[in-house]
């Protein structure tokens, strides 16, 4: 599971993914949080984590 979180996303409470990737692991998912420095919007660095994530799985 592919968790990536906005710092500064205005649409949540902070720490809500972290909370969510901690909650998940604990129930036996593989989950792989990142925390970026941006709001709610996509960016090019959530697009590059996701094309990793992704790539073992193709």
């Amino acid at each position: 599971m592919l968790i990536i979180d906005g710092r500064d996303d205005e649409r949540r409470s902070p720490g809500d993914g972290a909370r969510l990737a901690q909650r998940m692991a604990r129930m036996g998912a593989d989950v792989a949080h990142h925390l970026l420095p941006t709001s709610h919007s996509l960016v090019s660095d959530d697009l590059r984590l996701a094309r990793a994530w992704l790539a073992p799985l193709l």
